[in-house]
This record gives C-alpha cells, sequence and structure tokens, in this order.
C-alpha cells in the first residue's frame, strides 16, 4: 500500500460555484455567461480537493516580457496571480443544496476555478493568514476596444475553468454580472455536453446568460480586483449624504445643489492619475492609532508555497517580500480628501464625517497635512507611499453641486478592513 505522506492534494482558487440543470447546461455555448453565487468583493476560496479550507484575495506580479518569436511578433505582458490567505472562517454561509425534485441528476453542481496544483498534504504545514500560495495562475493584458496591446491601464485577466460535477466542462474569461463573479464561456471541452443532456426537461435556476443577451456583464479586472460589495458602496454613498446634511447645519457658506454623485472602488494608482499636477490631497488621520495587521502570535510559520513552478523573472524573494510587506502592513491609517471644498472646509468637512461615522465606532477622520499631487506619477507615488499600496483598493466618493465638482473623499482599504462587515450590515 502507498504511504499516506506520498499522497498529493489538488489545490485550487475558486471564483464560485452554482447549481445548474441539465437543460441550462445542454444550452451552453461560447459567448454564454455562467452566473456564480460569490459577491463580487469577497475575495475567492482556497480548496484542498475540492473542500474549502480558506478564504483567499489575490496579488498580481507583472512578468518581464518573454521574446516573441519572430522578428515582428509583439511580446504580450504577462503576469502571476499569487493566493493570499486572508480568513479560516468562510466568509459565506454554508452551502444549501437546493431541492432537485425526484430526479438525482435534474441539478449539477458547478465550480469556477483556477491555478489548480498537486502538492502533498505535508506542503501546508506552516501557512496561515497571510501566507502567499503560487498556483500558477496566469494573467494577461487585455487592452479595451481601441487600444494598443502594450498601453498603460490595460485590464488584467485570467482564464478559469467549469467543471460539472468535479469533471472539466468549459475554459472561460473571469467576469462578474451584476454583484457575482461569473465565468464567460470561451470554448467547451470536447464531448460536453453529452448527449443526454439534450432531451432534459426546462428547468431553469436563472444562472446561466445566453451569448448575446451579455451587456450588464464586465471582465475582471485583476489589477483592481472588487474588494468592496455594492452594499458596502451603497452605504458609504448613503453615509456621505447623511454627512453632508450635518456639514449645512455646521456651516452655511456652501454651494447650491451639493449631492452625491456617485460613489465606487478603483485601486490607488488610478486614484492618484485622477488627480492634477499640484492638486493639493488633505490627509486626514482616521484612527486613534495604527496597529499591525496581525500581532506576533498570529503570524504564520510560513510566508510562501510554491505550488506551481514560479515563471522567469519572478523569484521567490520577491514573493517573501511582498509577505513580509503584508505582515507589517497596518490597519487603519488616513482618508484623503481632495477638491474645492477640502482646500476651503476641510475641518468642516471632517466634523460631519466623524458624527456620521461615529455609530460605526472605528474611523475618526482628523485634520492633517495637506500633499500636493506630483508633477510625475512616480513622484506620486513615492510622496503618498504611506497611506496606500501602489494596487490597493479604494473606495471613493464624489460629491458634487450645481458650480460642479466639490469634493472626493477616498479611502483606502486598510483603513476601512475594521468597518467592512457594518457596512455590509
Amino acid at each position: 500500500m502507498k504511504p499516506f505522506s506520498d499522497n498529493s492534494c489538488e489545490l485550487a482558487l475558486v471564483a464560485g460555484t452554482a447549481w445548474l440543470s441539465r437543460f441550462e447546461l445542454a444550452r451552453l455555448a461560447p459567448g454564454s455567461v455562467v452566473v456564480t453565487d460569490r459577491v463580487a468583493g469577497t475575495g475567492f476560496e482556497l480548496r484542498l480537493n475540492g473542500a474549502r479550507i480558506a478564504e483567499a484575495d489575490t496579488l498580481l506580479a507583472e512578468l518581464p516580457p518573454e521574446p516573441a518569436p519572430g522578428p515582428r511578433a509583439a511580446s504580450r505582458p504577462a503576469a502571476r496571480l499569487t493566493a493570499r490567505i486572508t480568513a479560516f472562517a468562510p466568509a459565506l454561509p454554508a452551502e444549501i443544496e437546493p431541492v432537485r425534485g425526484a430526479e438525482l441528476t435534474a441539478l449539477l453542481p458547478v465550480t469556477v476555478s483556477f491555478g489548480g496544483a498537486r502538492v502533498p498534504l505535508e506542503a501546508l504545514r506552516g501557512l496561515g493568514r497571510m501566507s502567499l500560495v503560487e498556483l500558477g495562475i496566469v494573467a494577461e493584458r487585455e487592452p479595451s476596444e481601441g487600444e494598443l496591446s502594450d498601453r498603460e491601464g490595460a485590464a488584467w485577466r485570467a482564464k478559469a475553468t467549469l467543471s460539472v460535477a468535479g469533471m472539466e466542462a468549459a475554459r472561460g474569461t473571469v467576469a462578474v454580472s451584476g454583484e457575482y463573479m461569473a465565468l464567460e464561456i470561451d470554448s467547451l471541452a470536447p464531448g460536453f455536453p453529452p448527449a443526454f443532456f439534450a432531451d432534459a426537461p426546462f428547468a431553469s435556476t436563472g444562472r446561466i446568460i445566453p451569448a448575446g443577451e451579455a451587456a450588464s456583464v464586465k471582465r475582471y479586472d485583476f489589477s483592481k480586483p472588487d474588494c468592496f460589495t455594492r452594499r458596502q458602496i451603497d452605504s458609504l454613498a448613503a453615509l456621505h449624504e447623511n454627512a453632508l446634511r450635518s456639514l449645512a447645519l455646521i456651516t452655511g457658506a456652501l454651494p447650491a445643489g451639493l449631492r452625491v454623485r456617485c460613489a465606487d472602488q478603483l485601486n490607488f494608482t488610478e486614484y492618484l492619475e485622477s488627480l492634477a499636477p499640484g492638486e493639493p490631497v488633505h490627509v486626514a488621520p482616521a484612527t486613534a492609532s495604527v496597529r499591525p495587521y496581525l500581532d506576533e502570535a498570529s503570524r504564520p510559520e510560513r510566508l510562501f508555497l510554491a505550488a506551481a513552478p514560479l515563471a522567469a523573472g519572478y523569484p521567490a524573494e520577491t514573493v517573501e517580500g511582498w509577505a513580509r510587506d503584508s505582515l507589517s502592513r497596518p490597519v487603519g491609517g488616513s482618508i484623503l480628501l481632495s477638491g474645492p471644498l477640502a482646500r476651503e472646509a476641510a475641518s468642516a468637512v471632517l466634523e460631519a464625517l466623524r458624527h456620521e461615522w461615529r455609530r460605526y465606532g472605528t474611523l475618526s477622520p482628523r485634520p492633517g497635512a495637506a500633499i500636493a499631487r506630483g508633477e510625475t506619477p512616480g513622484d506620486s507615488a513615492r510622496d503618498f507611499a504611506p497611506f496606500s499600496g501602489e494596487w490597493e483598493m479604494v473606495a471613493l466618493v464624489e460629491v458634487v453641486s450645481d458650480r460642479g465638482h466639490e469634493l472626493t473623499v477616498a479611502y483606502p482599504l486598510r483603513v476601512l478592513e475594521p468597518v467592512l462587515a457594518a457596512l455590509d450590515s
């Protein structure tokens, strides 16, 4: 008998799961979209032999371009997605199987996963929260329509596999439909769907969007992964609407028609690029103390596992450096205000925000110093490095009046982490 320790396990990152009927599966085609039950902004699942063992997010590592074959062929930018363990408690309620009726195969379980790798069970020893796991997940830069392939700012996409009852059925691109993670089908596996799916009686779960009808679906950009749910963004918008009413009571010298125009999320680099060179940004400390993300007793014994071979130009030292940075990254920090109201009435704006954030008991933005946005992207990245990572996600609230833009309030992820659950309730 083969020794137990010699067996290997499959480790995979899962974007979401669902139940689909044979009727729906029989009609899968390139261009159709499978919508999962995972809310965008809640990360991914790390699964061991199909069972969830942790919640995880991803870090994007752009790789040096490889020489393209042929004298005129252009090299295609590539990157690796490295999984970072964020929690061992599941972020979602326990999966509930739907009522299938009288037939066992009326509905079948489906999984959208990417980056599977086989590792011995012993290789998982010492991994903990904030450990990084390399699963060989490739991301490619995909320009929007009309963009060049090497243009800065193009989105980073990743392919994933659709498994039906544990068997590969299709390949596609990770996407988002409404609030949920999804997969846009590129190709079907040979022999799928099987012939006996064709005569399945009509049954719909509503999780298949036919090809040509997916206008509301967007492909997922791993350079700015959703870190905030739609409910959290809506809660932020409502909180700032209330803050504007408080602001009107604090000071009467306000422009007419003051209102929240939008609330959204983007990465910190995009936020800095949205500011004009030289524009002052008011940095407001938002917590009474800055504490380590993990205390010493909670730190993992191992920082990194290369479950899949590392790509050229992606050394283990680099990944372990990221892991150390993640461990020392503070929770809390500062919110950033810009625009005419930030210049004219920063103290009153912060007082109104403190009043509204009081119900959450954590955020308490206080007046701080103003920093001018640098003349070049490099200057900006250096000047604002203490407040957010280059690719860290930021929740943004924009306030306008009848005369135009008035205020932008930016919340780096590290500031909102302690209150995300409260914003979701």
